[in-house]
């Protein structure tokens, strides 16, 4: 019998607290962060600012994911399935990486931009 792919399970609709902030974080919702983290993002893991080099300002990782703006590519699905027409979807997302990396989901193979390049 081939393995079943395990997928995270969804961030629960109704919250057990109300969520005011533009960004989820540990030091703003504590309870909230960690529910995220147990459900729809497990796996994730997370480099504490502390750790990150003194050259990366939150104003410089700012600005480097602003200038990927340029790499962003449409998803495009087959809704009526294989062999019927391609459509663009309102999904938009970059691959950033090696050489040759790349990144298939539902049927879409992107290519990785190389780090060096952007």
């Amino acid at each position: 019998m081939a393995a079943s792919t395990q997928y995270p399970l969804p961030f629960p609709s109704s919250l057990p607290s109300k969520f005011t902030h533009d960004f989820l974080t540990h030091s703003k919702d504590r309870r909230l962060y960690n529910l995220a983290l147990d459900t729809c993002m497990k796996g994730v893991c997370v480099d504490e600012s502390k750790e990150l080099p003194k050259s990366m300002s939150p104003e410089k990782i700012l600005s480097s994911l602003n200038s990927l703006e340029a790499l962003y590519q449409s998803d495009v699905t087959q809704p009526f399935g294989l062999n019927s027409p391609c459509a663009k979807t309102y999904v938009t997302r970059c691959l950033v990486g090696e050489r040759g990396t790349t990144y298939k989901y539902l049927g879409l193979r992107m290519f990785s931009s190389y780090w060096g390049e952007v």
